[in-house]
């Protein structure tokens, strides 16, 4: 288990803002985005395996004045590498900054704390909202999924690596200078 309070005490939100563990009731609660309404509707199972990734990787959502308004995480695959995930509530617009910052700390604080070298996200092509996302989160476009997603769609596969950034006011030993992939 991994110990999320050096994550979680260092965050900075605006006032009504607050980061807690997920928990999946708090989907119940949000209004979620045509993209993620059409995997949920796709997807047997889907809250089933929510549910299952709450367990696999740290994972928060982030309230505002305690309504969820978004939620995510990072699972494990092996030494080193991790994936995420992230659902946002389509009205994430009146927090869509202070959220977009903890959620790169929060990728920031995974890389050092789980010791990884690369974490990758998969986004739906069409989503031009959560690709935007991914590039400022630091994450770069790697490749073209064709008929990858639930709906046949094109997805693509992010990759964040961790090239000796400085984290939480420490740098990595050892890491990739940045100069090759």
């Amino acid at each position: 288990m991994i110990d999320t309070t050096g994550f979680t005490s260092q965050v900075r939100l605006p006032e009504g803002g607050k980061i807690v563990p997920f928990f999946y009731g708090h989907l119940a609660l949000m209004n979620l985005n045509e993209f993620d309404q059409q995997t949920k509707e796709t997807i047997p199972n889907w809250l089933d395996r929510l549910k299952n990734q709450t367990h696999m990787g740290p994972s928060f959502t982030g309230l505002y004045y305690g309504k969820p308004m978004l939620s995510f995480g990072i699972i494990p695959i092996w030494p080193g590498l991790a994936e995420a995930w992230m659902i946002p509530d389509k009205d994430i617009d009146t927090v869509t900054i202070p959220l977009c910052r903890c959620a790169r700390q929060f990728f920031s604080w995974a890389e050092t704390t789980m010791q990884l070298r690369r974490i990758q996200i998969i986004v739906r092509s069409s989503n031009v909202r959560a690709t935007k996302w991914a590039e400022f989160l630091y994450f770069e476009k790697e490749s073209s999924m064709k008929a990858f997603g639930p709906t046949g769609e094109t997805h693509f596969m992010y990759r964040r690596l961790n090239h000796g950034r400085t984290i939480w006011g420490r740098g990595r030993s050892g890491s990739n200078d940045g100069k090759s992939d």
